[in-house]
């Protein structure tokens, strides 16, 4: 049984059936129910155990240096204590260990921040489940909790349901059934779903090609099927990419920032030890001092100055500074639309090597758009035309028509430098339209007042009478006839007439985008029918939308269009326009054998005509005649071969294509009812023309991905989309070269690369420079993304589906898309894009690595001003005077007189060639060997300095308390001044009681005169 659950897909429905042991006609029993309950438990994702607060904050003082830092703070505590006399203690005395505990504190109030806001990916991903489902038990359908759903379980599923778990389908009962899957696979386009099972040699394909298995959360965006549940919770697709965003959390490393930091850490708690050690040997002979009164407080004496060294070598505003720094670059990533999530990924992004970019609706903006169609002109001439847009306006124009490669997206792509003469022709016209003057160099480009080649869509007006003829031809009107009414999706638009929610088929949405966007309308429309028109199909989509569970095609796939629930929706003023033109009698869906749909209609005149659109050599085959400007003329087997030849070189450029026809029928055909009659009446066709519809490129990628390969970067497509138009997209945006030619380019499918010996695996991906991966699983995209981090790349993946969800948890670096992205991917990102545009990545990388050389330098700062306390300590225990600098004044130079300096250094801008230089190592140190050799010559002759002026103060400059001038050799036995004759202390304090004491409490202007001679 489990194995033909496993591969439900290559069995006969009745093969499944029996396994699970139900009766299609009547369902489960409530005994089976509890019993199967108890063996599969519920239907619902696991969430893996939250960690609790107290554990959340003890992680957060996981850390070497700060576990110095406490360690020096509980030291110094300890020792404040013990040097209490009579019981006496200021709460000055206590400053040092609270000051170094409050930036603890800080640190660690931050990080459980961060990890708190990591979990909740998790929790996105239970919220794509449907709460209800239909289900046959005890033959009768009820409504449940999709929760109590169990395996055999049989479910009926309708258009707007989602999927409550995996389930094969059992019946159709429309003429198809399409499910939008694309936040799943990465597909573009819904897919068409059958019953008959797989050839046998597909038994371990990829989900993609799953055809007759509908998968839990997933969409159902055409037709009514019943299916039996085969998988549940955890065992579902959905639930796979729940077990792999679970592993991803356990499995998180460090950032380079981090792993710098600890090397850091590593490198100074030796150097600490050593000196402490030794400085504490050193003044061996010093503990039994009359002035310590015993061994022990001689002892603890000069190990509370070791201590005092090790606060002076420790940066303690390095975590404050750090902190800053990274908060000023994700204020300043803000303001390029990189919303940062977690801090420390603004720095990794400056050494990120390599990108492994999704294609749907990252690179591509997961709305299918018809791009290029063709008709017949003048002269029985088949002819090619691109669309383009610049704001508002669309326009057409004529492409080489013997050149495949003569791409859209060529012409759009924008270079750095440059802009094509054929942008600033159009720009110039389209402002300039009163100006009879339009013989200009046009390029491929159509004349825009004396063809029909261009059409200026809404907002602008037509500009003469040759359009408003040409615009009501004969074509136009069947055409737009044909894409708004042989079509049974519908778009709703604000009071601006602009789009806000869509519903139905992707395919089919394009065709009504486009005659949206070029806002064409019939002859005699009248406005107050269409307003009237409004209302009513308003109420309509509405009611539907309700009995569907509210789904529609826009909320689903990653919110594209926004949903102002507030704001009244009515039908698109155009497409209705042309809807209204005829009565639809009759539909006659689609089906896979005939591949496509026809709808026969009545218009004003009473006449009956039959539109058909589907796949082009269907619907060419079924044509007798063709349409020529005002012309019908006989289609031709040259004419034939012509237009599939069009369709084939539309094809190599990855573009789906749809054909149009129409004629003229009779009344009674519309009460057909079998197959034959639908061919008898799908017959001697009037071919329109065809259309060519992608998910095309955003705007400025293939600039991004250029700047990413000057800069160093590698950036990789990770589609789960089907190999021809991956390879196409990612040539018209510069992830392949166009020729083909370059032996470190390739394409893989995912499957195929997985099969692949491991050590071939890590070869392509050290040494390729480009390379696609098509038809890819969740689990391939982690695979692949975990190979390149073990070769040392660092990683930033980039993706908006649910998907991408355990890559983007796996890679260094996690960058969501905002408009179009799923919850579940932007919680379980590092970095959100709030424009969606690929560009912002490269703004983010260059932020990154200005980030990393402005922490460089004030690391560097602080170490060489620490190197110099170090030295001042060092030398006056080497030297047996008095110690240079109180703990209170290390910490007022380290957090102060050094911290806002340091901080300062943060704000600088990036140098101009920051993305002209290859990323640094993820491993790259922050100090090397010569550069800390620099700073211990800086650092010790500023110590040097600093007890020189200390020396100085007591031997030879009485003029700001009158203290007794001494000799150096009274300044080294100074424990010895009660012996001295004549010596008169700082009138500051009073020391009466107690002389010595001027070298301990009296020394404070002293050592501010010291310090402050050090740092000007």
């Amino acid at each position: 049984m489990e194995n033909i659950l496993k591969y439900a897909h290559i069995y006969n429905v009745e093969d499944v059936l029996r396994a699970v042991k139900v009766d299609e006609n009547r369902g489960l029993s409530e005994n089976e129910i509890r019993k199967r309950i108890m063996q599969y438990g519920f239907n619902e994702l696991e969430v893996e155990k939250k960690k609790g607060i107290l554990e959340l904050i003890l992680n957060q003082f996981d850390d070497l240096l700060v576990k110095i830092l406490l360690l020096a703070a509980f030291v110094s505590f300890a020792l404040t204590l013990l040097d209490m006399k009579d019981n006496e203690v200021a709460l000055c005395d206590f400053i040092e260990p609270v000051v170094i505990l409050m930036i603890l504190i800080l640190n660690a109030a931050v990080g459980v921040w961060q990890e708190c806001n990591a979990e909740k990916s998790l929790e996105a991903l239970k919220q794509l489940q449907p709460t209800k489902a239909k289900v046959l038990r005890d033959g009768k359908w009820e409504i449940i909790d999709s929760k109590y759903l169990t395996v055999g379980d049989i479910i009926e599923l309708s258009v707007g349901n989602k999927t409550p778990a995996d389930a094969r389908i059992v019946k159709i009962f429309s003429t198809s059934i399409k499910a939008e899957q694309s936040m799943l696979t990465g597909e573009s386009c819904s897919v068409d779903k059958y019953v008959e099972k797989l050839d046998e040699s597909l038994k371990n394909c990829e989900i993609q090609l799953k055809k007759n298995i509908l998968f839990s959360s997933t969409a159902i965006v055409a037709g009514r099927c019943t299916a039996v549940v085969i998988k549940i919770g955890m065992n579902t697709e959905i639930g796979n990419i729940q077990h792999a965003v679970i592993e991803s959390n356990n499995e998180e490393t460090d950032t380079p920032l981090q792993i710098k930091i600890d090397s850091f850490g590593k490198q100074l708690s030796k150097i600490i030890f050593i000196i402490c050690v030794t400085v504490w040997i050193i003044n061996f002979k010093h503990f039994s001092d009359p002035i310590h009164e015993s061994f022990l407080y001689g002892c603890l004496y000069y190990f509370k100055i070791s201590v005092a060294l090790a606060v002076a070598a420790i940066p303690e505003g390095l975590p404050a500074v750090i902190t800053t720094c990274l908060a000023l670059g994700t204020r300043r990533m803000v303001k390029k639309n990189a919303i940062v999530r977690k801090l420390q990924s603004v720095e990794t992004l400056g050494c990120t090597t390599v990108i492994c970019s999704d294609k749907t609706g990252t690179l591509t903006t997961n709305q299918m758009t018809a791009t290029v169609f063709h008709i017949f002109r003048e002269s029985n001439t088949l002819k090619e035309y691109q669309l383009c847009q610049r704001g508002d306006t669309f326009f057409f124009y004529e492409t080489n028509q013997d050149d495949e490669n003569d791409s859209f997206f060529n012409k759009l792509k924008e270079s750095p430098n440059n802009e094509s003469s054929y942008k600033k022709k159009i720009s110039k016209n389209i402002i300039d339209d009163d100006d009879d003057d339009t013989d200009y160099e046009r390029e491929p480009l159509i004349n825009m007042k004396s063809n029909v080649n261009t059409i200026i869509s809404r907002g602008s007006k037509i500009i003469d009478d040759k359009i408003n003829k040409y615009i009501y031809s004969d074509f136009d009107y069947h055409f737009y006839m044909c894409l708004c009414n042989c079509n049974e999706a519908s778009i709703l638009c604000n009071v601006n007439n602009k789009i806000v929610k869509t519903f139905g088929d992707s395919t089919e949405l394009a065709l009504l985008h486009f005659v949206h966007n070029f806002n064409i309308l019939p002859n005699n429309t009248k406005n107050n029918k269409i307003s009237m028109e409004y209302e009513k199909i308003n109420n309509i989509t509405k009611q539907n939308s309700d009995l569907n569970g509210g789904h529609d095609s826009s909320t689903y796939k990653k919110n594209k269009i926004s949903d102002k629930k507030s704001e009244p929706t009515f039908p698109s003023k155009c497409v209705s326009a042309w809807r209204n033109e005829c009565t639809i009698m009759r539909i006659i869906e689609f089906t896979r054998e005939r591949k496509l749909m026809s709808v026969v209609v009545e218009n004003s005149k009473n006449e009956y005509i039959l539109y058909c659109k589907g796949a082009p050599e269907n619907i060419i085959n079924r044509c007798k005649y063709y349409m020529s400007k005002n012309d019908i003329r006989p289609l031709t087997d040259s004419l034939k071969n012509e237009i599939l030849n069009k369709i084939k070189n539309m094809g190599k450029r990855a573009l789906r294509t749809l054909s149009f026809a129409y004629k003229k029928v009779k009344s009674n055909d519309i009460n057909i009812k079998n197959s034959e009659d639908y061919y008898k009446l799908e017959h001697d066709l009037i071919y329109i023309g065809g259309l060519g519809i992608i998910d095309p490129p955003r705007k400025y990628v293939g600039k991004a991905i250029s700047l990413c390969h000057l800069a160093g970067i590698r950036v990789f497509m990770i589609t789960g989309d089907n190999i021809d138009t991956a390879k196409a997209i990612a040539k018209e945006i510069n992830i392949l070269n166009h020729d083909d030619t370059d032996k470190y380019s390739c394409c893989f499918n995912g499957r195929e690369f997985e099969d692949l010996p491991l050590e071939k695996q890590k070869y392509i991906l050290k040494n390729y420079q480009q390379i696609v991966f098509c038809r890819t699983e969740p689990k391939h995209k982690k695979n692949i993304v975990k190979i390149l981090k073990d070769l040392g790349e660092t990683v930033a993946m980039t993706g908006d589906g649910v998907n991408d969800a355990p890559a983007l948890k796996s890679a260094d670096i996690g960058i969501a898309m905002g408009i179009n992205g799923t919850q579940v991917a932007k919680e379980a990102s590092d970095i959100i894009l709030a424009d969606d545009n690929f560009n912002t990545i490269v703004e983010a990388i260059k932020e990154g690595r200005c980030i990393y050389n402005n922490m460089k330098a004030f690391i560097r700062y602080l170490i060489s001003s620490n190197i110099g306390e170090v030295a001042s300590i060092f030398i006056t225990a080497i030297l047996g005077i008095p110690d240079s600098l109180a703990p209170v004044q290390l910490l007022w130079v380290n957090l102060v007189t050094d911290g806002l300096p340091a901080t300062a250094l943060g704000f600088n801008p990036p140098e101009h060639d920051v993305m002209k230089c290859k990323p640094r190592h993820r491993n790259d140190n922050l100090i090397n060997g010569l550069t800390l050799l620099r700073y211990i010559v800086i650092g010790t002759y500023v110590g040097i300095a600093t007890v020189s002026i200390f020396i100085y103060w007591y031997m030879f400059y009485p003029d700001m308390d009158n203290h007794t001038l001494i000799n150096f050799y009274q300044l080294s036995h100074y424990n010895q001044c009660k012996t001295w004759s004549n010596f008169n202390v700082n009138k500051v304090y009073d020391m009466s009681e107690d002389l010595c004491s001027y070298f301990s409490a009296g020394k404070v202007k002293v050592i501010s005169t010291a310090a402050s001679h050090m740092y000007i």
